[in-house]
């Protein structure tokens, strides 16, 4: 399981998981996609509009709430959903991430739609390690 919606009386409540870094950060971003479109990895078929992010932070939770937040915007601005998602993070006196995202524009006639995101919330944040792999909790807000 990559990820899973959790009860929450007003906004979406999740937990990602990955073996690694990259992948719990990716698992998030197909969560919060898939709550936006339910199935929408069924449905994207092409890769034609490419938008990188790359973030900066001094923790892990800063840095994986800049890359939700990063998430929410591409969505709203350029209405993407992602075929692929590449994360690579690296890790000096700051954490940083590079990504490269490549999919399609949303479209009705094509996607479902469920909610709208609005933002990511520090809310109930955390992400932890255990000896298999990484997790993270997190709320955005609807």
């Amino acid at each position: 399981m990559d990820f899973r919606y959790l009860d929450h009386p007003a906004d979406i409540e999740i937990e990602a998981y990955g073996s690694t870094l990259e992948d719990l950060f990716k698992n998030a971003a197909r969560a919060m996609f898939n709550a936006i479109s339910p199935n929408y990895e069924e449905r994207v078929s092409k890769c034609d509009v490419n938008v990188t992010v790359k973030i900066e932070a001094e923790d892990v939770e800063s840095l994986f709430y800049k890359w939700m937040s990063e998430l929410v915007y591409i969505f709203d601005v350029e209405q993407l959903l992602p075929k692929e998602i590449h994360v690579a993070i690296t890790r000096g006196d700051t954490y940083k991430l590079t990504a490269k995202l490549c999919g399609e524009r949303f479209s009705l006639d094509k996607h479902d739609y469920a909610i709208s995101i609005k933002a990511m919330t520090y809310n109930m944040l955390e992400i932890k390690k255990t000896k298999k792999r990484y997790i993270a909790h997190f709320i955005m807000d609807v």
